[in-house]
């Protein structure tokens, strides 16, 4: 089983792992919405980690949560 989410798995409030920005470890984050972004360089979500930051994030690379 891959650690990346499925593109049929990619949606608002499914929850993510990414890499906290302010302690440098795993934290979990919640998908918020989709970003419109030129087919060139892919699809991206915006999401909020546990610290309220959002940021966006490439969907070929959403870890899931375990």
């Amino acid at each position: 089983m891959s650690i990346y989410l499925r593109h049929d798995e990619i949606k608002p409030g499914k929850l993510i792992r990414v890499m906290s920005r302010e302690t440098n470890e795993i934290a979990p984050a919640l998908i918020v919405s989709f970003e419109d972004m030129t087919p060139q360089r892919g699809d991206f979500v915006r999401v909020m980690d546990t610290d309220g930051e959002t940021y966006l994030m490439n969907t070929l690379y959403l870890e899931r949560w375990k």
